[in-house]
C-alpha cells in the first residue's frame, strides 16, 4: 500500500522516540493500534453493506451477465454452429490416414474422387489437373466449336 522501506521506518522510529519520548511511546503505540483497528472495522462494515445493497438490487446478476458477454467468443460460437459434435476438428487433429480415408469416401459419394476443394484437381489445379482452370497444353478444345484461348480461327 505505502511504499515505505526499512530506512524510512527507522527514521520514523527515531523521530517518534525524540518527539514522544521513550516513556510515553508504548501508550501512544497502543492508542494508535486501537484507532487502526476501529478504522479497519468501519471499512469492513462499509464494504459488507455495499455488497448487501448490490445483492438486493440485483447487481450481481448484471455483473454475471457482463462477465458472460466479456467471455463471449464468436469463434467458439461459429465452431459450435458448424461442427456441434466436433467431428471435423477430430478429423483435422486426428490421424491423417483416417482423415484421408474419410475424405476419399466423401469424394467418392460425390463423384469428385482425388479432387481438391471446389471440384478442382490436386493442389488447387483445375478439374483436369492442368493449370488453374484445367487448361494446359493438352487441354481438349471445347465441343461448342469455339476455339480455345490463344488459338487462332
Amino acid at each position: 500500500m505505502f511504499d515505505i522501506g526499512w530506512v524510512e521506518m527507522m527514521v520514523v522510529v527515531v523521530v517518534m522516540i525524540i518527539v514522544i519520548g521513550p516513556k510515553d511511546l508504548p501508550v501512544v503505540l497502543h492508542t494508535m493500534g486501537r484507532w487502526i483497528a476501529r478504522v479497519r472495522a468501519m471499512a469492513r462494515n462499509f464494504q459488507d453493506s455495499i455488497e448487501e445493497i448490490a445483492e438486493e438490487s440485483g447487481l450481481d446478476q448484471i455483473r454475471d451477465e457482463v462477465r458472460s458477454i466479456r467471455d463471449f467468443s464468436i469463434e467458439d460460437e461459429i465452431e459450435k454452429a458448424i461442427d456441434p459434435e466436433g467431428e471435423m476438428r477430430e478429423g483435422i487433429a486426428g490421424d491423417p490416414a483416417k482423415a484421408t480415408e474419410s475424405g476419399e469416401e466423401g469424394a467418392e459419394g460425390q463423384g469428385l474422387e482425388g479432387q481438391g476443394p471446389e471440384g478442382k484437381g490436386p493442389e488447387g489445379q483445375g478439374p483436369e489437373g492442368k493449370g488453374p482452370e484445367g487448361k494446359g497444353e493438352d487441354a481438349p478444345e471445347p465441343e461448342s466449336g469455339v476455339p480455345a484461348r490463344g488459338e487462332k480461327t
